[in-house]
């Protein structure tokens, strides 16, 4: 494990080294060919910004016991009560009004590699925590483990499991696997089974839950179900390219999808069979891109390597791009997530392995780098804690880091 740390720090520092990047305030950041924008005014730096890890307000880290794959995920609940800080053997509730542990409980993790954690409010009150494991014991068994929390973030009864890794979930809770199912985990005995799917992957369900969309490059078209019966929903004019990404937008109008062109393409969902229209493309050889809707649907985000746009809708404009003058091909993982913070107002995204976020009512931009012997594992995630006033990052170093708004 020290060599891979190693290694992954070492190739840190040959990407600042080799890429073109310029220092603000001694801190290493891509030189720009185009930021984002409000008017004809150019982004700013927040105060004090950009910045490197370790530079924080201050932190919380979860260290024992390390499990033997490295696998950390840090969230804040929705109602911002607890900070909660996840590895593949325990889980860790912090009160965020008082600063302190309130629980750190074992999750009995059966034999296998933890592959994604969640926390939902529970509709009866307290949480509950989702992860996926992929069991070593039987080859290609999945399935996915809830476990109910108390609102005093005390572990309740024993955990309840489903076939299939987690998906996505919908507004009401349900949850897609990557097997074809959709669980309601109040009765999970009863699941509606997704027709004619298989290797369901970067699915979204519409705001209102009705349709679930996925790609499937196998027989290259968009895939649209019915949530409630199942049923296939027929897109046969849309399979002239091979779909590699996919989601519907909350306002249940459109579904944006990237397919293996680098074409970026809008369908109506009023009309499902008139052709998409075309917003641009993506690096595709680059093999890392995103697509996020805002909260709302009015703007769709599309992350390529070295290269952030926004489209606003319906109008289908281009309204801002942020785009490095030599993009380059290592770095961060081939899925590097967009995040819409503060209802919409804020956006953040990664490119190698640093986060840049931006504010648009107050044209701010924020960036936040890891030092040359941090270790980032994956992209990490991003929060807003409104009540608190901070920005939130988790890395690869089990941090879960704070950082003054």
């Amino acid at each position: 494990m020290v060599l891979i740390n190693v290694l992954f720090a070492i190739a840190g520092i040959f990407q600042t080294v080799v890429s073109q990047d310029i220092t603000v305030n001694g801190i290493v950041v891509p030189k720009l060919k185009s930021d984002f924008k409000k008017g004809d005014q150019p982004a700013e730096w927040a105060k004090g910004y950009p910045k490197q890890w370790g530079s924080e307000d201050f932190h919380y880290q979860l260290n024992d016991p390390i499990p033997p794959e490295r696998y950390f995920q840090g969230l804040i609940t929705e109602d911002e009560k607890y900070l909660v800080m996840f590895n593949a053997s325990h889980a860790s509730f912090m009160d965020l009004g008082t600063n302190l542990t309130v629980s750190t409980f074992a999750l009995d993790t059966p034999p296998g590699y933890t592959d994604g954690f969640a926390v939902l409010s529970a509709p009866q009150g307290g949480y509950d925590l989702f992860r996926s494991i992929v069991a070593s014991e039987a080859p290609n068994t999945e399935k996915t483990l809830r476990m109910h929390i108390s609102s005093d973030a005390l572990r309740i009864g024993e955990p309840t499991s489903v076939i299939g890794r987690m998906g996505t979930f919908d507004k009401n809770g349900r949850l897609s696997t990557t097997n074809g199912r959709i669980y309601n985990f109040d009765s999970p005995d009863s699941y509606v089974t997704l027709q004619n799917a298989s290797n369901v992957y970067r699915a979204s369900f519409s705001g209102d839950g009705q349709y679930l969309s996925a790609s499937n490059y196998q027989d290259g078209s968009v895939i649209l179900w019915n949530t409630t019966s199942g049923e296939r929903i027929p897109l046969s004019s849309w399979a002239a390219t091979h779909p590699v990404a996919t989601q519907i937008s909350p306002d249940n109008k459109y579904i944006a999808d990237i397919v293996d062109t680098g074409d970026v393409l809008i369908h109506s969902l009023a009309n499902l069979t008139s052709e998409p229209k075309l917003l641009g493309n993506v690096r595709y050889d680059l093999l890392s891109f995103t697509i996020a809707w805002s909260p709302n649907g009015h703007y769709l985000a599309v992350n390529d390597r070295g290269r952030m746009r926004i489209w606003k809708f319906p109008e289908a404009e281009l309204v801002q791009t942020w785009e490095v003058e030599k993009p380059s091909d290592g770095g961060n993982g081939n899925w590097p997530e967009i995040y819409w913070l503060d209802g919409g107002n804020k956006v953040s995204w990664t490119y190698r392995y640093g986060r840049a976020m931006y504010d648009f009512d107050s044209n701010l931009k924020w960036w936040w780098t890891p030092g040359p012997w941090d270790h980032s594992w994956d992209d990490g995630t991003v929060y807003f804690f409104k009540k608190g006033g901070y920005q939130v990052t988790v890395d690869g170093d089990s941090v879960v880091r704070f950082w003054r708004a």
